[in-house]
């Protein structure tokens, strides 16, 4: 099983993180941690925090903080805390926001979070890694590379002529019903004629900023929820701004 890297480690540190401890994340215990992870939905198969803060050479209680950092940070605090993912001479502006435009239409987006770049950045380099004459050639730069070289990751969203990335709710804020609707109407365009439960959830993970499968269940189930953002969509298409709560 091939491991993840540091920061799409902490990724999941902060989604595990923000379901142990939903009031104060921040204070999430070794033990609380670890319970949870286990029955974790994306990541049952997570180390132990033990090994997460050994692997990362900090304190427990850093890597809660890098983890919660905002995205534009985080980078710089993993970098400032272990010495990796230090910028290298071949990432240039122009390079960063070309690789953030290819990303993004290999997803089919017009925006992108840092985690949905880390994963199919990962996804591109596995795949190069397979071929068996001309393998291992691509070179992809890191989020935090892209960061250090255009100096956010809102800019270079716009480098690339892409828009800017939802922001990331903090950690212990409610999903409310309309705030659920607005994400599924979000997921709509990404997903085929019937989208699914199975669909959602693996593009709830992938985006880093939506409700997960059972916290959109608890808002009269998935077909109601579906509808009402559909009924948005529509809306939408007829210049009706109908505020949700």
């Amino acid at each position: 099983m091939q491991q993840p890297n540091d920061l799409a480690l902490l990724d999941a540190v902060y989604e595990v993180a923000a379901v142990a401890n939903p009031a104060d994340p921040l204070r999430t215990s070794q033990r609380a941690f670890d319970d949870t992870r286990t029955r974790s939905l994306f990541h049952p198969g997570l180390p132990r925090a033990k090994r997460i803060a050994e692997r990362l050479g900090m304190p427990w209680r850093d890597v809660l903080t890098v983890a919660h950092a905002h995205d534009d940070e985080r980078g710089r605090l993993l970098a400032a805390k272990t010495g990796r993912e230090r910028p290298v001479k071949w990432v240039t502006p122009e390079n960063a926001a070309s690789s953030l435009a290819i990303i993004a239409r290999r997803l089919n987006t017009n925006s992108l979070t840092q985690g949905q770049y880390r994963r199919e950045r990962e996804q591109m380099l596995a795949d190069d890694a397979k071929r068996w004459i001309h393998g291992r050639q691509l070179r992809v730069p890191s989020a935090a590379q892209v960061v250090d070289a255009v100096g956010s990751w809102d800019a270079a969203l716009s480098a690339a002529g892409l828009q800017p990335a939802p922001t990331r709710r903090k950690p212990g804020t409610k999903w409310t019903q309309g705030a659920c609707v607005e994400a599924v109407a979000r997921y709509r365009p990404h997903a085929g004629k019937h989208p699914t439960t199975h669909d959602y959830r693996g593009w709830a993970a992938n985006d880093g900023n939506a409700p997960t499968l059972p916290t959109v269940m608890r808002f009269g189930g998935w077909p109601t929820v579906r509808r009402e953002a559909q009924d948005l969509l529509l809306e939408r298409d007829l210049g009706i701004n109908a505020p949700r709560t």
